[in-house]
């Protein structure tokens, strides 16, 4: 789950997920910043590396949808 606006773009995100589930968004926040988005057909293997590397704490990972 990405908090938008409060992304500055760094990219770490980016840079430190094994399965490069996350690129470059298109879409501009009010900080000027393009927040990460989900790579089409790539799958988050819940390692959380982009939750711990984000310096503003924008970016979290949580399974939506599972059925326990």
């Amino acid at each position: 789950m990405l908090q938008f606006e409060k992304c500055t773009g760094c990219g770490l995100c980016i840079e430190v997920c094994p399965t490069k589930v996350l690129e470059k968004g298109d879409k501009l926040n009010t900080k000027v910043a393009y927040p990460p988005k989900i790579v089409d057909g790539k799958e988050c293997k819940f390692c959380q590396e982009c939750e711990l590397i984000c310096p503003d704490l924008s970016i979290y990972v949580i399974e939506v949808g599972k059925n326990d």
